[in-house]
């Protein structure tokens, strides 16, 4: 018999809290990799764009939306950010969210342990310090097949689009013997005058129900039929994230703060 947990408004809100915290600190790790599913020069360029882009310093505007098809309610949480990469620092705040945050602001930089870097946290309790995998932009390490979807143009700038997908198993980061996976889909502006990227979107909305469910499975010893039947009743949540690309190579000068 799969045991039921039913899901009102204030527990939907939660699951999106402990998924946002998630979202920021699962790491995504892996080489340097893309494909090119084509070869002739549109997708030559896009590939080139997009391992450039990892190399890249730059400032950010990250907006991840969470629509709910149950109440047609949509929502958003926005941070901006600082990246540099040599040595490489990150700063990322929260700008605007209807939801208490667990924090508000990270400070990241290379940490002395090999492999690892050193998140300064905002708390409410001041400073944390956590040491972690650096996270990356979604797709990166993996072996991406961009296909030419549309022309557009965003801020007066003609832009090209590619799409993008990759698939993950996420069984071993949660400690899970089940096989549980999920597909990234993703959309890739590219900026066709200097051929640089200044737009992502990736669709969220398969990684945060299984993110869900593999929670449900660790934290409260569920079965993989029992988290899933769980899930299925806030399915209607649909979520993606905009990184809006800015500075390309030459961003605002991160100022350290007075950590005690």
């Amino acid at each position: 018999m799969v045991k039921k947990k039913y899901w009102d408004d204030d527990m939907k809100k939660q699951y999106i809290g402990i998924f946002l915290v998630s979202l920021i600190l699962f790491a995504l790790s892996g080489c340097n990799k893309t494909g090119n599913e084509i070869g002739n020069e549109k997708e030559t360029d896009i590939v080139k764009a997009v391992a450039d882009f990892y190399q890249a310093d730059y400032d950010y505007e990250k907006i991840i939306e969470t629509f709910d098809k149950d109440t047609d309610k949509r929502s958003e949480v926005i941070f901006e950010g600082q990246v540099l990469q040599n040595p490489y620092k990150e700063h990322i705040k929260v700008v605007s969210s209807k939801n208490e945050a667990l924090w508000k602001e990270i400070y990241y930089e290379k940490s002395e342990i090999s492999g690892k870097v050193d998140a300064y946290i905002a708390t409410k309790d001041g400073w944390v310090l956590q040491r972690v995998t650096r996270n990356r932009p979604h797709g990166y390490g993996e072996d991406l097949h961009f296909k030419f979807d549309r022309e557009d143009t965003i801020d007066g700038k003609d832009v090209e689009i590619y799409t993008a997908e990759y698939t993950k198993n996420i069984s071993e980061a949660y400690q899970i013997q089940d096989d549980l996976t999920y597909t990234v889909k993703q959309e890739y502006y590219l900026d066709k005058d200097r051929n640089i990227l200044i737009r992502v979107v990736t669709d969220l909305s398969d990684m945060s129900e299984k993110i869900a469910i593999a929670n449900d499975m660790s934290a409260n010893r569920s079965t993989i039929e029992e988290a899933e039947n769980n899930f299925e009743q806030i399915n209607g949540l649909q979520q993606k994230e905009i990184l809006n690309i800015y500075n390309y190579g030459n961003p605002t000068e991160i100022k350290w703060p007075e950590i005690n």
